[in-house]
C-alpha cells in the first residue's frame, strides 16, 4: 500500500513536471542591432542612416512545446533555454511512466478495474424493492 501511494504521488509529481517545463511560458532578454540613424537637413527633421548598429534589448517569450508545434514561428534566442527545459519535460515523463507502471504492477489499480467491470462503485451492492 505504501508504495502505491508512492507512486502515485510520483505521477502526479511527474505530470506536473511535465506540465511545468514543457508548457509554461518563459521569458528571455534577446538583443537586437537596430540600424543607427542621425538627425539631418532642415530643423533635423530628416534621418540619414549610417550604416552602424546598435544593440537593443528585447523581451522574448519563449514557449517550449511551440518548437514542436510551430518550430518556423519560434525565436531563435528560445533555442538553448528551449532545449534544457525540453530535457527537464521529458524528465517529468519518464517519472511519470515508470511510476504508473509500479503502481499498476503493485495492484493498486484492481479496485477500480472491479468496479469498472461491475457496473457500480462497490461490489456489494445493496438491491432494494
Amino acid at each position: 500500500m505504501v508504495v502505491a501511494a508512492a507512486a502515485a504521488v510520483a505521477m502526479i509529481v511527474g505530470l506536473a513536471a511535465f506540465l511545468f517545463y514543457a508548457a509554461w511560458p518563459h521569458h528571455n532578454i534577446a538583443h537586437r542591432p537596430v540600424p543607427v540613424a542621425t538627425r539631418t537637413g532642415f530643423d533635423d527633421r530628416t534621418l540619414q542612416p549610417t550604416g552602424k548598429t546598435a544593440s537593443y534589448a528585447v523581451r522574448v517569450t519563449c514557449l517550449p512545446v511551440q518548437h514542436y508545434l510551430a518550430s518556423n514561428e519560434e525565436d531563435p534566442s528560445c533555442a538553448a533555454v528551449d532545449g534544457r527545459r525540453a530535457r527537464d519535460s521529458l524528465i517529468g515523463l519518464g517519472l511519470f511512466a515508470v511510476a504508473a507502471i509500479v503502481w499498476t504492477a503493485n495492484g493498486a489499480d484492481r479496485p477500480l478495474r472491479q468496479a469498472r467491470a461491475t457496473g457500480g462503485s462497490d461490489s456489494r451492492e445493496v438491491v432494494r424493492y
